[in-house]
């Protein structure tokens, strides 16, 4: 727009049916228009950078969720907000040490200014949703589980201390119960399953599980702890699928592993989906027995065998790769306790999904349509995930 001869940049946005001016700007800065999508996981939160004049996704970053520095799962956070306080310093931890260290992250990458952002999306289940906006979620974690709300208003940026233009509109994507969240909502949605009526079900593999269950416009949701060792927390060289992470494994009886490390170069760790490809193929070759031991006698003929002293005593672990291989300069392995890490995670999953099926009435026979939704859902290798019973 011209005002006395100056040009000036207005930013508006609109909440429901109310406009509002977000920036005025000095002359023509139309092309800095950004926005960014979070997803809020448990354990990992991912954010996109996105050009809103070409609506166009730019870059993408993640990370830990901060929050594991005090509790691992959603019900662990739950029990460390019996104050004020910690509620608040659950909330630094995700906002100011998580989603501000992403968005920070991503201007510098694409150099651009923070304040050129003037909308954020995000989406999460309702414990870390509550917790992003500061409110207590105590009452999730008691009978009758309820939240303190699933829809929640309209917040700028400078009201929740994030780091982009102070009067950027911040929307929260609705939850619709104490565990069933945002996150599965945007699911929905992005599946497009209001659009179909075969029988269809979806799964959002992550430290909250949610799986619902669609046919002819009717769903039917639960949820189930599966806990971080998907997302590669809480195993002894779990990390999350960033540069340096062994993302895949193949190998047979001679245990020669053939590992494909996400960048190349040497390895720092295991990602998920290269966890159940171990499995899977460890099952197929007999290294794997179905209590998730190993078979001793073939680690030791070829190598690969550690013992391992842990809290609870010697453990048995298979060296996936060498020290010369690693990064750190030691050998990176799996141990019995980590698979057991794996297939707790696994069952809870598979018991989630059949457990819900029989509500219905359905077995996954009936099912015609099978979504998989999450980071890590994106990357395994389905035939290995179906190997190892998930």
């Amino acid at each position: 727009m011209l005002t006395h001869g100056r040009q000036l940049t207005v930013t508006v946005g609109c909440v429901g049916n109310r406009w509002s001016v977000i920036d005025i700007e000095p002359g023509d800065t139309e092309e800095s228009h950004f926005a960014v999508a979070v997803d809020l996981g448990t354990t990992t939160v991912v954010a996109r950078l996105v050009d809103m004049n070409q609506g166009r996704v730019l870059r993408t970053a993640a990370s830990y969720n901060q929050q594991i520095q005090r509790a691992d799962d959603v019900a662990s956070r739950i029990a460390c907000c019996h104050s004020a306080e910690q509620v608040r310093d659950l909330q630094r931890l995700l906002v100011q040490e998580t989603v501000n260290a992403l968005i920070e992250t991503l201007c510098t990458e694409q150099e651009i200014s923070t304040d050129w952002i003037s909308r954020i999306a995000v989406s999460g289940n309702t414990v870390m949703t509550h917790l992003f906006l500061g409110i207590s979620p105590q009452s999730i974690g008691q009978v009758p589980f309820q939240p303190v709300a699933n829809r929640y208003g309209e917040y700028r940026a400078r009201d929740l201390q994030l780091r982009i233009n102070p009067l950027g509109i911040v929307d929260v994507v609705p939850s619709v119960s104490g565990y069933v969240g945002g996150n599965i909502v945007s699911d929905i949605y992005v599946a497009r399953m209001f659009e179909r009526e075969e029988p269809t079900l979806l799964v959002d593999i992550g430290t909250n599980g949610e799986i619902v269950y669609c046919e002819n416009g009717r769903y039917t949701v639960c949820a189930t702890a599966a806990g971080p060792a998907f997302e590669g927390y809480g195993t002894t060289f779990g990390c999350r699928a960033a540069s340096g992470a062994i993302e895949h494994i193949s190998f047979g009886s001679d245990l020669q592993f053939d590992i494909r490390v996400i960048g190349g170069g040497l390895a720092t760790g295991l990602c998920g989906s290269a966890i159940i490809d171990f499995i899977a193929c460890g099952i197929r070759c007999g290294l794997i027995n179905r209590m998730g031991r190993f078979n001793v006698e073939q680690l030791r003929d070829a190598r690969r065998y550690l013992c391992i002293e842990e809290m609870c005593g010697a453990v048995n672990a298979c060296v996936v790769a060498a020290a010369p291989q690693s990064a750190g300069g030691e050998p990176i392995y799996v141990s019995e306790a980590d698979v057991a890490q794996i297939l707790k995670a696994k069952a809870a999953i598979y018991a989630g999904m059949k457990t819900l099926l029989g509500v219905c009435n359905k077995s996954f026979s009936d099912l015609q349509r099978f979504c998989l939704a999450g980071g890590f859902a994106r990357h395994i290798d389905l035939k290995n995930a179906i190997s190892i019973g998930l």
